[in-house]
């Protein structure tokens, strides 16, 4: 039952931030003579650091496709794919570095490399094989998602320190975070799950009134 749960949290959360991608790349975006500005990666690198590569991959894909549907754009298959390399190598990362003693930096090469391969080596590749824009300009995606990979970084950072955030996740997400919040890590239980513990308690102290009665 509790993995069942876990699935379909796994599922919701990747396909709200999917849906988030969309909005923040597509609607809220600031574009200008060089560059587009948008936070589209954020929310891929969130669900490949929260449910492992596959899901960061799949959130990626699924948000490249789907803006490009519903704004008009045509579709690219080299960004397709790099849209899915971030994801899939923040969240692939992000669990090879475990054993880094410092989980910030940990977190911060884990951005930095899905950014590296997939924004400005795959989608600089396929803006310019498809597209034809020019190196002189391309070459500007380097210094821009140092920077946005960077507030990112700052950005997931303090999601994880949060012990609320953390306590949504399904507890095998959240044994990847020890180090980041602090004071033992202590994460409080979901709703469900403290019911089901104030219930087997409830159910046990009932037993054993009714043996001391017998």
């Amino acid at each position: 039952m509790k993995s069942m749960h876990n699935r379909i949290l796994r599922l919701s959360i990747c396909a709200l931030f999917a849906a988030l991608s969309i909005v923040f790349g597509k609607y809220l975006s600031i574009s200008t003579d060089l560059f587009r500005i948008s936070f589209e990666n954020l929310t891929v690198i969130m669900a490949g650091i929260f449910f492992g590569p596959i899901a960061g991959a799949l959130t990626g894909a699924c948000a490249d496709l789907l803006g490009c549907v519903l704004v008009g754009y045509s579709i690219n298959p080299l960004i397709t794919v790099g849209a899915a390399s971030v994801g899939f190598l923040a969240g692939g990362s992000f669990r090879v570095l475990r054993r880094l003693e410092l989980p910030a930096l940990r977190l911060y090469l884990s951005v930095m490399i899905g950014h590296t391969v997939g924004s400005m080596v795959i989608k600089t590749f396929g803006l310019w094989l498809y597209f034809g824009q020019p190196i002189e300009i391309l070459i500007w995606r380097v210094p821009l998602y140092t920077v946005l990979g960077a507030l990112e970084f700052y950005l997931i950072y303090m999601l994880m320190r949060s012990k609320a955030v953390l306590g949504a996740l399904p507890i095998s997400s959240r044994e990847l975070f020890k180090g980041f919040g602090g004071k033992g890590d202590v994460v409080p239980k979901p709703p469900h799950e403290s019911q089901d513990f104030s219930l087997n308690e409830d159910i046990n102290i009932t037993d054993e009134t009714e043996q001391e009665e017998k």
